[in-house]
């Protein structure tokens, strides 16, 4: 626990630590396959509980520097979805976070997926 270290490093002359610590259980849980076949859509599921204060969830799929796709995750039956449509083959990175931030916002989510060259 933090605060007791803090207390157990502190000078006996200073004042005891006050106040709490902000914590949260805000987590978010993404599900995406890690490998598409030419011309298949990319769909993303987020599990996350809690986020309208902070205004849902976004998502950028960027190819190198660039990005590609954006789009806002519609919540239905308790989850985060996004349909990104079918990609060029290559390789891509994710992100997956708030639309507003702030305290007690979960942690961005990043993953890298491929749409294969051809169907195996």
């Amino acid at each position: 626990d933090l605060v007791s270290r803090l207390q157990q490093l502190q000078a006996p002359r200073h004042e005891p630590v006050r106040g709490h610590m902000a914590t949260t259980n805000r987590r978010l849980n993404l599900s995406i396959e890690e490998l598409f076949g030419p011309g298949e859509p990319i769909e993303l599921s987020v599990a996350g509980e809690g986020l309208e204060p902070f205004g849902g969830l976004h998502a950028h799929v960027w190819a190198g520097p660039t990005t590609v796709r954006a789009a806002i995750l519609s919540k239905a039956n308790g989850k985060w979805t996004a349909n990104f449509g079918a990609l060029p083959c290559g390789q891509y990175r994710l992100c997956v976070d708030t639309i507003k931030g702030g305290e007690g916002a979960p942690t961005a989510l990043h993953e890298v997926f491929e749409v294969a060259s051809h169907a195996e």
